[in-house]
């Protein structure tokens, strides 16, 4: 029944395809958005972040004390502590015009995973004098740089030892690393502080956060899963993107649902002589009631496997606009399953009025 009309079949799978690559395209989009609000957090090789009291995010903190360092570090169970800066600069470009950079500083960088996705220079070379690294991404608003080049940060000269890939964040502004003394000497007053912990291994990371809030109460304790899902809702909450991508996930599935039940509907309408025979001679209800269901299946398995194609062609044509969209397994599963659920719950909205068909029909003129 299905691919007997084979426009009105194809009509239906292109239904299927449009709604699902409309659904992956947002939600890429949204996974890529909230991965780069955490982008940081993720990649530093730190298993407890402490904050000032009630901090949103990374990129909103207050300064904290040097003492603070201090008590944490005499904890017992910890491996190392450091502070972490981070604050906006000001970049002065080649032609006199003037961007933001977001910076994070600390000390011994490549000791905590900071920067990754080396493309050229070594990390170690931030601790000896007025060097940066620069993400690559940087080249969108600050123009083409290579290693060696200089700019002015803040009214401080500094030379770019290093460039990096991936350290993008939500906002677009691009990411820059420094060594802790030489950031504090370029922020000036205005920058953010936290203290980020390695805890020993063997040592329950609870334990130590239970006794890093006793002897700091005054600030806040995260893990690191934790203080990433905080950034993440931050960001994503504070903009309004995560409502406006759930409305229009909302309305992809919708769009999918209307246009296959509408048609599944049709081809169920012009069929019920063939299906007060199939129940003439002995069909059950239950039998109707699987055929619809594979209807439903089919169109749903050839629509998803269709729009990966466009979704994935999305991805590549977005990368170089710096706008990332990641599809996890994870993702890909969830949608396919959700697709597969809306296309049944579409295809057996027939059944009622067939499960009604009187078989007497097929023999009256």
């Amino acid at each position: 029944m299905l691919f007997h009309e084979k426009t009105r079949a194809l009509v239906t799978i292109l239904g299927v395809t449009f709604a699902d690559t409309l659904v992956l395209i947002q939600l890429g989009l949204y996974l890529g958005l909230a991965g780069r609000a955490s982008n940081v957090v993720d990649h530093l090789d730190a298993d407890l972040w402490v904050t000032s009291r009630n901090a949103p995010s990374i990129e909103n903190g207050r300064s904290l004390p040097e003492s603070h360092l201090t008590r944490l570090q005499s904890i017992p169970g910890i491996e190392k502590a450091e502070r972490l800066l981070v604050f906006y600069g000001g970049v002065r470009l080649p032609n006199g015009t003037s961007e933001l950079s977001l910076v994070y500083g600390v000390r011994h960088p490549e000791q905590w995973g900071l920067p990754w996705r080396i493309l050229d220079g070594d990390p170690t070379d931030l601790e000896r004098g007025r060097n940066i690294f620069f993400d690559d991404s940087a080249a969108h608003r600050y123009g083409a740089f290579e290693t060696g080049d200089s700019r002015e940060m803040n009214g401080v000269r500094l030379r770019i030892v290093g460039r990096t890939a991936e350290a993008q964040s939500f906002t677009s502004i691009p990411i820059a690393f420094m060594d802790f003394r030489r950031a504090r000497q370029v922020a000036g007053p205005r920058y953010a502080s936290f203290i980020i912990a390695k805890v020993a291994p063997g040592r329950s990371i609870e334990a130590i956060r239970r006794e890093i809030e006793m002897r700091l109460p005054t600030c806040d304790v995260h893990t690191k899963a934790e203080w990433a899902a905080s950034c993440q809702d931050f960001w994503i909450k504070s903009t309004g993107i995560g409502l406006t991508l759930l409305l229009t996930v909302l309305v992809g599935c919708v769009v999918g649902m209307v246009i296959v039940a509408q048609t599944l509907y049709a081809a169920t309408m012009e069929h019920l002589r063939e299906f007060g025979t199939l129940k003439a001679i002995g069909g059950t209800n239950g039998l109707i009631y699987r055929i619809l269901l594979m209807q439903g299946a089919i169109a749903a398995i050839f629509g998803f496997v269709s729009s990966l194609a466009p979704a994935f062609l999305a991805r590549t044509a977005l990368d170089p606009l710096g706008i990332a969209l990641v599809f996890t397994p994870r993702l890909l599963g969830h949608v396919a399953v959700g697709t597969v659920l809306l296309c049944l719950l579409a295809a057996t909205l027939p059944f009622r009025r067939i499960s009604a068909l009187d078989p007497a029909m097929v023999f009256r003129g």
